[in-house]
């Protein structure tokens, strides 16, 4: 992809047909002309610690139009694993088209750390909810750190017990947020019923009830 690889102002011309002598057979010409190649000159970063931005270094690789806000949302990510849990980032760019460089500026907002009043369910159904707090390493007065949230979202779904899981902060009072988890169960019992013929030509049948979801703790249940 030319813009991928920095060529911001590439010019392609409509295809052309290049026919044989006989016009039986056709090549498709496509005119490519690439024009400069366009390279990150600098990189700016205002309200946070230009380490955030990661790896890796964006001085002297391909500039390309959307360079700007992977920038911007690989520092508000960084903020808020530090526990800036409503941190955000914008990022713009200069862009010189004689030298054919960019220079990109970062501004990030860190705001204060805020820190857990509670976690609130909702829509859990069956589930007990203290089955669904163990999923969660956060608890009341911890700064909230965007990993250790999406971290707990990411163990409810691998419980099996829930087909949608949607966390969400609300903003208490200054510093202090609540956490609402929203989740809508998934069918967590199965019957199956298996039957075919044997290798000496007999008849056999089986059934198996499984409950994956067993009082609500998250236990499983298999009977044959």
């Amino acid at each position: 992809d030319y813009h991928r690889a920095g060529f911001l102002r590439v010019d392609v011309d409509e295809p052309e047909l290049v026919w044989n002598a006989e016009r039986t057979k056709a090549d498709v010409l496509v005119r490519v002309d690439e024009g400069k190649r366009y390279t990150v000159s600098s990189v700016t970063v205002v309200g946070a610690e230009r380490s955030l931005l990661g790896a890796p270094e964006p001085v002297g690789e391909p500039y390309t139009s959307t360079l700007p806000a992977r920038l911007s949302t690989r520092i508000r990510r960084a903020l808020r694993n530090e526990g800036y849990a409503f941190a955000e980032g914008s990022a713009s760019a200069e862009v010189d088209d004689e030298s054919a460089t960019a220079r990109i500026r970062v501004e990030a907002e860190r705001g204060t750390p805020i820190r857990l009043d509670e976690i609130r369910f909702s829509g859990n159904g069956a589930t007990r909810e203290s089955f669904m707090r163990k999923r969660f390493t956060l608890r009341q007065g911890d700064v909230i750190r965007r990993k250790e949230l999406e971290e707990g979202v990411a163990d409810l779904y691998r419980s099996r017990l829930f087909r949608r899981v949607q966390a969400e902060l609300e903003p208490t009072t200054p510093g202090h947020a609540d956490l609402r988890v929203e989740v809508e169960s998934a069918d967590t019992k199965r019957l199956d019923v298996e039957g075919g013929w044997g290798s000496w030509a007999q008849l056999y049948g089986a059934i198996e009830y499984k409950d994956l979801n067993l009082f609500g703790r998250g236990r499983i249940l298999r009977v044959m």
